[in-house]
């Protein structure tokens, strides 16, 4: 899906003097996308900007944004963009045919944006579980070499005293059956643009 990627390529050429560095990109986008309604004023954003992984690899797929019209502007590109990563890793954990999802674990650089999550845990209609240390991997070494040294007898111990919640988003009821809509538009744009993507990768 590669967010960041498509999150770059929607901050590209916003106007500053000096220019802004990446994170101050970012955190104006977020400021902008929270003041857009959910759904992003019918926008729907396919977030393949480097082909798709998941829940089929496809090195071919391209990132669509359809429903753009004059009345559009770069805040609700930028809502959109945050709606079609989620509605990406819904149509993942459908694939992977789970049971309901109660709850799940964020970590990364994604995890340090509440919009984002809580966009992600409307669209799932799962509660969200932030960890104080968003860093997974060095936390994870961390807790090995904790174990490797004899500070815990075992990793279960290490990451019970390591890994501590620091916040929850829980799923809006509201927003979780609004998205369920759009996300059912999202599946068939892509059902419709998927045949294309081939097409386009001959011309070029």
């Amino acid at each position: 899906m590669h967010a960041e990627a498509t999150a770059k390529a929607v901050t590209t050429g916003i106007d500053a003097h000096p220019p802004p560095s990446p994170g101050e990109l970012y955190s104006a986008l977020l400021r902008e996308a929270a003041g857009v309604p959910p759904g992003s004023r019918g926008l729907l954003f396919l977030p393949h900007l480097m082909g798709e992984r998941g829940p089929r690899p496809d090195p071919d797929a391209k990132g669509t944004l359809f429903g753009l019209t004059m009345a559009h502007g770069r805040a609700d590109i930028a809502r959109a963009v945050l709606e079609g990563c989620a509605f990406q890793l819904l149509r993942i954990v459908e694939d992977c045919g789970s049971p309901e999802l109660r709850e799940i674990t964020v970590v990364g650089g994604g995890a340090k944006s509440p919009l984002w999550l809580d966009i992600i845990s409307d669209v799932l209609g799962t509660r969200l579980l932030v960890p104080r240390v968003l860093e997974a991997g060095a936390l994870g070494a961390v807790i090995l070499a904790g174990v490797g040294v004899g500070a815990y007898t075992d990793v279960s111990q290490a990451a019970a005293g390591l890994v501590s919640i620091e916040r929850r988003h829980e799923p809006d009821p509201t927003r979780h059956a609004l998205y369920r809509r759009i996300y059912k538009r999202f599946v068939a744009l892509e059902k419709s643009v998927a045949p294309l993507y081939d097409d386009i990768e001959d011309e070029g």
